[in-house]
């Protein structure tokens, strides 16, 4: 009885330990599966965060482009818009000075039309006034001319100084006397001319004369 007592604990014994060693080795096992499957899972996690951060960058490059296409087309539509402003200015510009030139133009043609009318009877007056002149002067030419044939047949002689030449109280009558660079007494100019008759004074020239030093003080 002993014996079998014995037998069946060595057995229990022994069964318990090869239940222990198997369970350990199965312990093992998937300790190391598990290990090799977090391994695979970290290894993909970390792939997986790689393409994460490489999918940020191209997406980060991408937005960059955009943006800088974006404000290439900003700055090309500025231009196109500050070119079609200033053609559109120097259009205004033109066509404004056109204006302005065809009504100045339109204002000088209305103010020499106006100009015309107002000077005509001025114009007129003054062609009338001009022949009358010219016809008084040839008036004059005939009047001198016959004034001279009867001068000459009645022996009168005209007394006309020059200015410069010394006052002939004999001659000429000092109606005023003036400064002057000239020599005192001497004749600056002749108010009225005077007539001889055979030599004798009809009436003597009348003339401006130059002051003396004493009279200038």
């Amino acid at each position: 009885m002993e014996i079998v007592f014995a037998l069946i604990i060595i057995v229990a014994v022994v069964f318990v330990f090869v239940l222990f060693k198997n369970t350990k080795a199965g312990y093992e096992r998937q300790i190391d599966e598990l290990k090799k499957q977090l391994e695979t899972e970290r290894e993909y996690a970390k792939r997986m965060l790689d393409q994460a951060d490489a999918n940020l960058q191209q997406a980060n490059q991408n937005l960059e482009r955009e943006r800088q296409h974006a404000e290439q087309m900003r700055k090309e539509s500025d231009l196109r818009w500050e070119e079609k402003l200033d053609s559109l200015k120097n259009n205004m510009q033109n066509t404004a000075a056109k204006e302005l030139a065809a009504k100045q133009e339109e204002l000088q043609r209305t103010n020499r039309m106006q100009m015309d009318d107002l000077l005509k009877p001025i114009k007129e007056q003054f062609n009338d006034f001009k022949r009358a002149v010219d016809e008084s002067k040839t008036q004059n030419e005939v009047n001198k001319t016959e004034l001279q044939k009867a001068f000459d047949i009645t022996n009168i002689k005209e007394i006309n100084p020059q200015p410069g030449e010394m006052l002939d109280p004999n001659q000429h009558q000092a109606m005023q006397a003036e400064e002057s660079g000239q020599e005192a007494n001497s004749i600056i100019r002749v108010l009225k001319k005077g007539y001889l008759l055979n030599d004798r004074i009809l009436r003597p020239a009348m003339v401006v004369v130059a002051k003396s030093a004493e009279n200038a003080e």
